[in-house]
């Protein structure tokens, strides 16, 4: 051990404490240092010292292991065991203590750092764990942190580093042992994995970190029965979490930033609540799966309360993302968002429908209470045009000078040889004079055998299909524009033929 005096007084002086504790707590239970010359574990990162942990472990008992880096392959962690350190939960490359306690991988050969196959009811605390036997912080794809094959396993302040699984992944023995039941993770970091965390049963994760890893956490269809609440999962090179055909899962104040697919890949879930999280520049790849959160026929999902924003990197850099709140690439069904900010994409804001999810609608989708969509939500999601509502009546658009500008409308299709009237009223503020101009018009959209018409009425003004009409002195003009064969969408173009800068807002009533 190294340090000032006065370092390693406080340090013998905890490790002294923690055992009376423990000894007090456990009775006969064998509390062991893993340093004394009983077993001789070498802090310094020079010799192998598996052998010295699984003998002050067995028994089993309370290994405690002081600050240090121990070379370690492939340890097997027996039934009832405690293994203790010294390190406290990090942050991405940060740590808790300058000095800490680090379990690293022995050399190129190792498969695995810890083995906890088979076990049941063990701890493991404080410690950080290192799958890159040379400590350059590279990935080593080769060799898991903690082996998955447990059941009711306890991780507290523990980190796992540049491994191929920092939880899961090959285990020795069994069927089906690639799942660990009941696991317990509170303040754990998987850092710079291919998966952080693997296949969990029956488990909880609080105040967890996945980050830099390729996947932050896969959950296949041998999960299930997970619950998440106030972790991170940020930065991940593909989707932050990924979820394939596991069911009864609950995420609740998790955040997703800036992973670089999707934060959240629900591809065959069946039942899952994600409420009160957080979206925030996911999709940074801007590819043709990269979201908010991404659906492949998933089934039963809830989305309540959750809060997203798009943006670059810290920095400015990187592209700014999502393009699309959601994708779906097959047929989900029975997908519900209620009471949530859907304004985390770089659609123009408000969206429709379209601007918000990519692919195919899933079937009894229902949406209500949102911010940011533009949808009377008393339809069950369907997209119309309709007096009295608050998302789709009223929208803005800030035009510059000399330029021209889109509102879209988006209404229930029109059948054939029908037609409907609505009243538009068109409301401009000079930025520069503050001088106020409005008008109203009553327009008639009708769909005959042929291509749809929107014509004018002259009660309260014109404005019709083509050429534009002078409005405020001359400033502005109207005109519409894109509209469907079935009238489903259209827009209001307005361009502002002045020098100065222009505030419109357009009122469907």
């Amino acid at each position: 051990m190294t340090g000032t005096p006065q370092t390693i007084a406080t340090l013998q002086t905890y490790m002294a404490n923690l055992i009376a504790t423990l000894q007090a707590r456990t009775g006969n239970l064998r509390i062991n240092l893993v340093t004394d010359p009983e077993y001789g574990a070498d802090p310094t990162n020079t010799v192998d010292s598996t052998a010295a942990f699984a003998a002050a472990l067995a028994g089993p008992a309370v290994a405690v292991i002081p600050p240090g880096t121990y070379k370690i392959n492939n340890l097997v962690i027996p039934s009832g065991a405690c293994l203790i350190g010294y390190s406290s939960f990090g942050y991405g490359n940060s740590y808790g203590v300058s000095n800490k306690t680090i379990l690293v991988a022995l050399n190129s050969s190792t498969v695995r750092v810890l083995n906890v196959d088979g076990a049941s009811n063990v701890m493991l605390a404080g410690f950080q764990i290192d799958c890159d036997y040379a400590l350059n912080n590279v990935q080593n794809a080769t060799c898991d942190g903690v082996s998955a094959g447990s059941d009711v396993l306890n991780m507290r302040d523990v980190t796992v580093r540049m491994g191929r699984y920092g939880l899961g992944g090959a285990v020795a023995t069994g069927t089906n042992r690639a799942v660990a039941g009941a696991c317990y993770l509170n303040n754990c970091e998987f850092f710079g994995c291919v998966t952080g965390i693997g296949d969990l049963v029956d488990s909880w994760l609080t105040n967890c970190y996945m980050s830099y890893c390729t996947k932050g956490a896969v959950f296949t269809g041998l999960s299930g029965s997970i619950t998440m609440v106030g972790c991170r999962v940020e930065w991940n090179t593909t989707n932050g979490i990924e979820i394939g055909n596991a069911s009864d899962i609950v995420l609740s104040s998790t955040t997703f930033d800036r992973n670089y697919v999707a934060g959240l890949y629900l591809n065959g879930t069946y039942m899952a609540s994600i409420t009160g999280c957080h979206f925030k520049r996911n999709g940074r790849n801007l590819d043709s799966n990269s979201c908010h959160i991404r659906f492949n026929s998933a089934g039963s999902i809830t989305v309540a309360g959750c809060i997203s924003r798009h943006g670059r990197d810290d920095d400015n850099s990187g592209n700014d993302s999502p393009a699309v709140w959601a994708r779906e690439s097959g047929t989900s069904g029975s997908i519900s968002f209620v009471g949530n900010d859907l304004s985390g994409t770089t659609a123009p804001m408000p969206m429709t429908l379209a601007n918000m999810w990519s692919g195919n609608l899933p079937t009894s989708y229902a949406f209500s209470n949102n911010v940011g969509l533009l949808m009377d939500e008393r339809t069950i999601g369907r997209p119309v045009v309709q007096s009295g509502f608050p998302y789709q009546d009223l929208q803005n658009i800030n035009l510059s000078a000399s330029s021209t500008g889109s509102i879209q409308f988006v209404h229930d299709p029109v059948p054939a040889f029908s037609g409907t009237t609505h009243k538009l009223r068109v409301t401009a503020r000079n930025q520069s004079t503050g001088a106020m101009y409005s008008a109203e018009f009553n327009y008639l959209i009708q769909r005959e055998g042929g291509a749809p018409t929107i014509t004018p009425s002259a009660a309260l003004g014109t404005i019709g299909t083509s050429g534009y009409i002078s409005f405020g002195s001359g400033t502005l003009q109207l005109g519409w524009s894109s509209i469907a064969a079935d009238v489903s969408t259209y827009a209001l173009s307005v361009q502002n033929t002045s020098g100065a800068i222009h505030y419109v807002t357009a009122q469907l009533s």
